[in-house]
C-alpha cells in the first residue's frame, strides 16, 4: 500500500492501472481494518453506545447482596431530552411536549427490578402472584406498600438511604443516551409482545440485553413505580433541573411495561397513572364450586392486570 501511494506522487496511473490497483488497496485497507484489536464484549456496539457504557460505572457488592440481585449501577449527571421522542407518533398528549432536562447529580440505581426473594428478605412475605422463582421481580404492590419496604431498608443503618427513582431520573437511565423511542431492538432488551414470555408471566431478571449503562428489564417484565405524583400537562412547565413532578396528586406515576404489553406501551417516554394504595390486582368476580344450590370456597378472578406492578430503588448516602 506505501509503495502503491509513492507511485502516485511520481507518476499519473493510467485508468487502466487504477482498475487493477483499486481493488487490491481495498483488501488490503479491509485486512488492516480486521486486524484491529476488539475489546471483550464490544463486538456489533456501536461506538455511541460504547461511549454511554464508559459513563455508568457498577457498583460493588456482597455476595449475599449479589444472591437477592441487590445491585446498583451509578449513573453519571447529565443532560438529555424528556418526553415524546422524535419521530414517534404514537405518544398521548401528557408526554408532550419534548423539554430538556437537566440531571444535576450523579445517582446510584438498581441493576434489576426488586426480586421476590429480596422483598422477601425485607418484608417476610411475598405478595407476587407469579411465585415459580425469588428472581422473577416482586410485583403485586402498591406504591405505599414499596414505601414500607423502603423504610425497612433505611432501618437497617447500612449507611445509604433508600427510595423510588424520579420519573426523569427513571427516563434518562432509561434512555442511557439513546434519542428514539426504544433503546436499540425492543424484542432484544424487553419481556412483553415482542418477545412474548413462555406461558404470559413474568420472567427471572437479568436475563435479555441490558441498556448501555447495564440496567436491565427497563422496557418490558413489570411497570414500575417511580415519585412523582402524576400531572397530566405537568410537561407543559416543568422544571428544567431535576424535575420532581406536582407537588400532589390522585395518582403515581408508572414508567416501562410489563409483560403482556405491546410496543407501543415499552415505548420510553410511555407514562402511567396508578393510584398510589393500589397493587394492580383487579378483581372482577369469585369463582368456586358448586355442590348443589350452594357455592364453597370462593376465591377472586384476577383482570389482565394481575402481576404487572413492581419497582426498583435508588440509594444515596445517609449522611
Amino acid at each position: 500500500m506505501e509503495m502503491y501511494f509513492c507511485f502516485l506522487k511520481r507518476k499519473r496511473p493510467s485508468v487502466l492501472k487504477l482498475a487493477v490497483l483499486l481493488p487490491f488497496t481495498i483488501l488490503g485497507m479491509s485486512w488492516s481494518l480486521s486486524q484491529t484489536p476488539v475489546q471483550p464484549g464490544t463486538a456489533g456496539k456501536r461506538p455511541a453506545q460504547l461511549q454511554q457504557r464508559a459513563l455508568a460505572k457498577p457498583v460493588s457488592a456482597t455476595p449475599q447482596d449479589q444472591r437477592l440481585k441487590r445491585v446498583f449501577v451509578r449513573i453519571p449527571s447529565g443532560e438529555f431530552d424528556m418526553g415524546c421522542s422524535t419521530g414517534d407518533n404514537q405518544c398521548t398528549d401528557s408526554e408532550k411536549p419534548r423539554h430538556h432536562v437537566r440531571i444535576t447529580k450523579e445517582f446510584e440505581i438498581q441493576k434489576y427490578p426488586v426480586t421476590q426473594a429480596l422483598w422477601k428478605s425485607v418484608m417476610r412475605i411475598n405478595p407476587s402472584g407469579f411465585e415459580e422463582g425469588p428472581d422473577r421481580p416482586v410485583e403485586n404492590v402498591s406504591w405505599d406498600d414499596v414505601h414500607l419496604f423502603l423504610e425497612k431498608l433505611d432501618a437497617q443503618h447500612d449507611g445509604f438511604h433508600y427510595r423510588l427513582p424520579t420519573e426523569a431520573e427513571w427516563e434518562y437511565a432509561a434512555r442511557a443516551g439513546s434519542a428514539g423511542p426504544y433503546f436499540g431492538r425492543l424484542d432484544r432488551h424487553a419481556w412483553n409482545n415482542t418477545r412474548p414470555t413462555r406461558g404470559g408471566f413474568t420472567m427471572a431478571v437479568g436475563q435479555i440485553e441490558r441498556n448501555a449503562w447495564g440496567l436491565y428489564d427497563m422496557f418490558g417484565n413489570t411497570y414500575e413505580w417511580v415519585e412523582d405524583w402524576y400531572g397530566e400537562d405537568y410537561y407543559q412547565s416543568p422544571p428544567a433541573e431535576d424535575p420532581m413532578g406536582p407537588p400532589s396528586g390522585t395518582f403515581r406515576v408508572l414508567r416501562g411495561a410489563p409483560y403482556n404489553a405491546d410496543a407501543s406501551q415499552a415505548r420510553v417516554s410511555n407514562r402511567f397513572r396508578w393510584r398510589p394504595e393500589d397493587n394492580g390486582v383487579r378483581v372482577t368476580g369469585l369463582a368456586c364450586y358448586i355442590s348443589g344450590s350452594r357455592c364453597f370456597a370462593s376465591e377472586p378472578i384476577h383482570s389482565a392486570s394481575f402481576g404487572t406492578i413492581g419497582f426498583r430503588c435508588v440509594r444515596e448516602d445517609a449522611h
